[in-house]
């Protein structure tokens, strides 16, 4: 940035000014790797299974329609669950825009699994709304999933629903890692 300012004051303007500003800008690039390193540190050995809610509502996949609306969606007033199969491992995340656009008619014959397919009855693949219980909680900064939905399902090493893992938890230990403290003092939403 400096010989930039010395070249421009030289005569050569469009240089200087051309050479100060690519300096400006690997500077505020160093600084910020510098930032994120720092709190990547700070939030060390911090993992998903520590800040994530080891105690998630999940749907089993077999559930009617109208059960889930009546029974999650209507109860608990979340816009989306986690769906799980009868060994407890992770199918999906069913919305509730999903259940609502369903005919009321068919509502009862019909389960949460048949709104985790594709228009031709293809499974969807789900592997973008699920965490690893054991990654580390720098995965999720940069995960789109988890801020369009808000939350991701957490899931163990052979695929069961662990936990969940909300923006508010992330958010929340990384103010705590900020602050000096990466676990908190209370880290799971209630």
């Amino acid at each position: 940035v400096a010989g930039g300012i010395l070249l421009a004051l030289s005569g050569a303007v469009i240089d200087g000014i051309w050479l100060a500003l690519i300096g400006w800008l690997l500077g505020g690039s160093a600084r910020a790797t510098v930032a994120r390193s720092k709190l990547n540190q700070k939030l060390g050995g911090l993992r998903v299974s520590d800040v994530m809610d080891a105690e998630p509502v999940a749907i089993p996949s077999d559930t009617t329609i109208d059960r889930a609306l009546d029974e999650y969606f209507l109860r608990y007033r979340w816009p989306w669950f986690p769906v799980v199969d009868a060994a407890e491992r992770f199918v999906g995340v069913v919305k509730r825009g999903a259940a609502d656009a369903v005919p009321e008619t068919s509502r009862s014959s019909r389960t949460v699994s048949e709104l985790l397919v594709d228009a031709d009855g293809a499974p969807v693949s789900h592997e973008d709304e699920l965490v690893r219980l054991d990654a580390p909680i720098e995965s999720l900064l940069a995960n789109l999933e988890l801020r369009r939905l808000g939350g991701l399902a957490a899931v163990d090493a052979d695929g069961r629903l662990a936990g969940v893992v909300t923006v508010e938890q992330v958010g929340r230990a990384l103010r705590s890692a900020v602050g000096g403290n990466p676990f908190g003092d209370d880290t799971r939403s209630t």
